[in-house]
């Protein structure tokens, strides 16, 4: 069996426990598309670029059905949630179809055929009760093949979004926000730790609303300073935060609880009174100045990533202006932008005043050409200072390695400190120099292992140290 997972990390959660569930049941997991006799697309459909991946890579792997050992080809995720009459109709290839809120029918879906009896047609596979879907949500109980490093995790604690983002089809694809609860996320936290698992990542459609269905106040707050008494983790953070939800017992948990990551990530999305009303945001420009201030009053050194939706309908050249100044005000350490997508389903699809794509592709080169300015600014701050970094591996092979290709051992490490996250942000280089040549210097650090790094240089997004003694890092 393989698996193909597309899109966020909360999709690829969804892609560890549908692994989880069928190697529990038996069946065997392979990396080679060629060799498996089941393949699984996990699809993300939340903008257009993401649908058209999804369709790619499913007519990709219905190749395998004549040029390899496919039987069955499998889609789930959120392509199927939105699309699911069309694919059965468009895609003969497919065999299976399985919504976000039903993965736990991957085992049948895959058992469906064995024993010589013919797959049933995927109009008569039943689809789960409206009712049965809303509830769904997370459990501890079904088991998980990560798919991230085995130092680091992801740590779904809701499914779902109340939020009605005029931009946004995620509401839809998977239903109202469901937090799970926090006895359940505990005990999962420790099984990971358990693994080794060093680093949890929080994720869910809005961290920062965690809890609020549950009855709980502060529900984030209450959760990191408990997962901060789990043995063995060593950094949580969180991801996806509302800014209207980031409160003031929040931001005293990230200041005073070691473990967890001065790291917040805010998706303002804009800086436009006017455009975010009509993306039904909620918020001032002057709201989040003063929500930044009072991060970096209580916690100078935080770490502040965001995102931003360049070229939504009636965007004017004010208000982009509008959102470059914000940002040189601000000075974000990490921030992204994409294309306003123009989404059937979503309030934003009636409205008029579509931007044209080359002005909207336009203000995204500019956009980039001054984050970059603002990072390569906020980087330097690090120089000078002795920072933990989490080792990840080496960069053998990157443009950073100027060594022959003979050298049999790496000089350099690639790790991340704190105020960066996986995938998305930046990276600290470790440059080992003539540490691995003198057979008196220790092993070099493995992947996993947390050493403390001078930093020297900064590159870009990324910063280039040097391991140094064991002793205390700065936060």
């Amino acid at each position: 069996m393989g698996m193909v997972s597309l899109g966020c990390p909360k999709n690829l959660v969804d892609s560890e426990v549908m692994m989880g569930l069928l190697v529990r049941e038996g069946f065997a997991l392979t990396t080679e598309a060629a060799e498996a006799e089941i393949l699984i697309v996990n699809t993300c459909a939340f903008i257009d670029p993401a649908k058209r991946e999804s369709i790619e890579a499913i007519l990709e792997m219905a190749r395998w059905k004549t040029h390899g050992r496919c039987r069955k080809l499998i889609v789930t995720g959120c392509l199927v949630e939105r699309y699911r009459e069309h694919l059965q109709r468009e895609l003969p290839e497919v065999d299976a179809l399985v919504g976000t809120r039903e993965i736990e029918r991957i085992v049948a879906v895959c058992r469906d055929g064995e024993r010589g009896t013919a797959i049933r047609s995927r109009r008569r596979l039943p689809i789960l009760s409206a009712e049965l879907a809303a509830r769904y949500v997370e459990e501890v109980t079904r088991p998980r093949v990560l798919a991230t490093p085995p130092f680091s995790a992801y740590l779904k604690i809701a499914e779902g979004c109340d939020h009605t983002c005029s931009f946004c089809i995620i509401p839809t694809l998977r239903g109202p926000f469901r937090s799970r609860p926090l006895e359940s996320l505990l005990r999962e936290a420790e099984a990971l730790a358990a693994r080794g698992v060093r680093e949890l990542i929080l994720i869910a459609q809005d961290t920062t609303h965690y809890g609020a269905d549950l009855g709980m106040k502060d529900g984030l707050a209450t959760l990191l300073r408990a997962l901060a008494r789990v043995e063995g983790v060593r950094w949580i953070r969180f991801l996806y935060g509302y800014p209207n939800h980031v409160s003031e017992a929040l931001i005293e948990a990230v200041a005073s609880e070691e473990k967890v990551c001065a790291y917040f990530d805010i998706p303002f999305q804009h800086a436009s009174g006017r455009l975010l009303r009509l993306m039904r945001r909620g918020g001032t420009r002057r709201s989040f100045e003063r929500l930044v201030e009072r991060i970096r009053r209580r916690i100078p050194d935080a770490t502040l990533r965001t995102t931003f939706i360049l070229g939504f309908p009636g965007e004017t050249e004010r208000d982009f202006r509008e959102l470059l100044d914000f940002c040189r005000t601000v000075g974000f350490d990490y921030a992204g932008a994409f294309l306003y997508s123009d989404e059937e389903g979503t309030a934003a699809f009636g409205l008029t005043q579509k931007v044209p794509r080359e002005v909207a592709r336009e203000r995204l080169r500019r956009f980039q050409r001054e984050q970059e300015r603002i990072a390569s600014r906020r980087s330097r701050r690090w120089i000078g200072r002795t920072v933990e970094v989490l080792v990840e591996g080496s960069v053998e092979g990157e443009a950073f390695d100027r060594r022959p290709r003979a050298s049999p051992m790496p000089l350099l490490l690639r790790g991340r400190m704190a105020g960066q996250a996986p995938e998305i942000d930046g990276c600290v280089i470790l440059d080992l120099g003539d540490r691995v040549k003198s057979p008196l210097e220790p092993r070099l650090p493995r992947p996993g292992e947390f050493v403390s790094v001078q930093i020297v240089d900064a590159i870009g997004y990324d910063l280039i140290g040097r391991v140094c003694a064991p002793g205390k890092a700065s936060r």
